[in-house]
Parts: C-alpha cells; sequence; structure tokens
C-alpha cells in the first residue's frame, strides 16, 4: 500500500486498504471463533511416530520390522550356537551387519571383509 501511494496510484492504495480491513475483520473473527471452541486433541499413533522417525533419519521403517528388530537383537547369540570359539569375529560380524541393515553406512561401501574358515 505504502508503494502506491509513493507511486501516486491511490486506486490501488484504496483497493490494497479495503482488502486489508476485509483481512483483519476477518481475522479477528476466526480468532474469537477458535477462542470459544475448546482445542482439538490430536492422537498421534504408533505410526506417526515411525513415519517421522523413519523421514528424519532417512531410514525407510520396513527396514525394520520387529521380527527383524529382534533377530538383529539376539545375532550374537544366535551365531555363538553355530560358531564356537570366535567371539570376537562374532561381535566384528554382528555389528558390521546391524550397521548395514539400519541404514547407518555408507551405500558405496561393502558392509565388511570377512574371511570364514
Amino acid at each position: 500500500m505504502k508503494d502506491a501511494i509513493s507511486r501516486k496510484d491511490f486506486e490501488i492504495a484504496v483497493d490494497l486498504r479495503e482488502e486489508e480491513l476485509r483481512l483483519r475483520e476477518e481475522l479477528e473473527m476466526l480468532e474469537t471463533t477458535h477462542a470459544e471452541e475448546p482445542p482439538e486433541r490430536v492422537v498421534v499413533s504408533r505410526t506417526d511416530v515411525e513415519d517421522v522417525v523413519a523421514s528424519w533419519t532417512g531410514i525407510p521403517v520396513s527396514a525394520i520390522g520387529e521380527d527383524e528388530a529382534d533377530r538383529l537383537q539376539r545375532m550374537e547369540e544366535i551365531l555363538r550356537q553355530r560358531v564356537v570359539g570366535q567371539d570376537d569375529a562374532i561381535k566384528a560380524l554382528a555389528r558390521a551387519i546391524r550397521r548395514s541393515r539400519l541404514g547407518v553406512t555408507s551405500p558405496d561401501r561393502p558392509i565388511g571383509s570377512f574371511i570364514f574358515l
């Protein structure tokens, strides 16, 4: 509006002033309406939280299902049932697989280099 006045375009300035007044009245009406209504209670579900975490981290929710999360937690225990006397190797392997499945590693690099005897 000030630009229109400085350009001496008074018709546009009047139109802008009328629009401003109309918008102020509408804003006042909306504020009054919302002040009278109780705030709407929003329920956040587990899915909502998973979606937000997935968007922040870039790790898809499907990549870590409950079954897979349990398996990743128990991976060292499961490997120890099959591999005997290789605790350091089991820890290194489990750590590398967890990092890979969680998407924390670089996609351009291999998960790891392992030699099995």
